[in-house]
């Protein structure tokens, strides 16, 4: 497991670049952005907490990640650039957190690659409708709200993994 400093606030261009070993990875809570390329064929990447401080996947960030199952976007993102997960072929689920009020629309190449089909959008209660109608994202055609626990608290069962998870 890599783990990054606290006084990290933004992971650079291209600083994991390459790195096939890297399966895991620790993002403190500091960290603000996340610049082009910055984990581009990381193909050992299983999957990516991202802290709710960041505010920006720069292009490419995860471009060719092809372990990487799960995201978490969370609510403070306001910008998905250029092929920000582009090619990550395992991915199956995606956890947005943004509300439907700060609903932006991604680069429109942000999720290319990506087998939609067998993905699962999962966003907070409420926002469906929202995600469904707003371009890039209602290319998903499996969009699931979260159960709520708590103000911003949720939760999302995998059938498959018999894995409860939380997220907030």
């Amino acid at each position: 497991n890599t783990i990054i400093p606290t006084s990290v606030t933004s992971i650079s261009s291209h600083t994991f670049c390459g790195c096939s070993g890297l399966t895991s990875i620790d993002i403190p809570e500091g960290v603000t952005s996340i610049g082009d390329w910055a984990f581009t064929d990381c193909s050992g990447l299983t999957s990516i907490d991202i802290p709710e401080g960041v505010t920006s996947i720069g292009s490419n960030a995860f471009q060719y990640c092809s372990s990487l199952t799960s995201i978490n976007i969370p609510a403070n993102v306001t910008s998905i650039d250029y092929a920000a997960f582009r090619d990550c072929s395992s991915l199956t689920s995606i956890i947005s957190l943004i509300p439907a009020d700060k609903l932006f629309v991604p680069n429109e190449y942000a999720f290319d690659g990506i087998d939609k089909e067998k993905c699962t959008l999962y966003v907070v209660p409420g926002a469906v409708r929202a995600y469904a109608t707003t371009e890039v994202w209602y290319e998903f055609p499996n969009i699931t709200e979260l159960g709520q626990c708590g103000d911003s608290l949720y939760w999302a069962f995998n059938e498959a993994t018999g894995t409860l998870n939380i997220y907030g």
